[in-house]
């Protein structure tokens, strides 16, 4: 029963984390369809389909994570959610270089906020795979790795 209850809980949090995803991915969609800047966000955009590639493998990882009752999985999406992190600065550096500082127009300015708003969002997604991916291992080893050393975690 108590294994019935911990799956129920990490359905619950699964579920509302992607709703947020849902709602992230409108949210990028809004931020690129505004963009004023093409060869900008044309500079970034490799970089941003490869977060974008990782962040939903992630997701997908977590939840076969959950479905197929294997850990292995969600240990593998919580580990890559630092590369997702580094990425988000790296672009940012990469998009900021690209400026030349004598072109400070302020549709120039608009477009590097909403790519960095379109960077911190694809990050975010990370950030919610890896809550589904903590609360398969949940519903799967019955323990809350939630602020732990993802090292101490030990496989099924």
């Amino acid at each position: 029963m108590a294994s019935d209850l911990r799956k129920l809980f990490a359905i619950y949090r699964m579920v509302n984390n992607l709703e947020r995803i849902g709602d992230i991915i409108v949210k990028i969609a809004r931020y690129i369809s505004k963009l004023n800047d093409y060869n900008l966000f044309k500079e970034t955009s490799l970089v941003l389909l490869n977060m974008l590639h990782l962040t939903s493998e992630m997701v997908s990882k977590s939840l076969l994570s959950f479905f197929n009752n294997d850990p292995s999985y969600a240990l593998w999406t919580i580990r890559n959610d630092d590369v997702i992190d580094e990425l988000n600065h790296k672009l940012l550096k990469k998009a900021m270089k690209s400026i030349n500082p004598g072109e400070s127009s302020e549709s120039l300015i608009l477009t590097l906020v909403d790519i960095k708003s379109v960077i911190s969002s694809i990050e975010r997604i990370g950030d919610h795979s890896t809550n589904i991916a903590e609360a398969s291992i949940y519903a799967i080893v019955g323990d809350n790795i939630r602020h732990k050393d993802i090292d101490e975690v030990k496989e099924k």
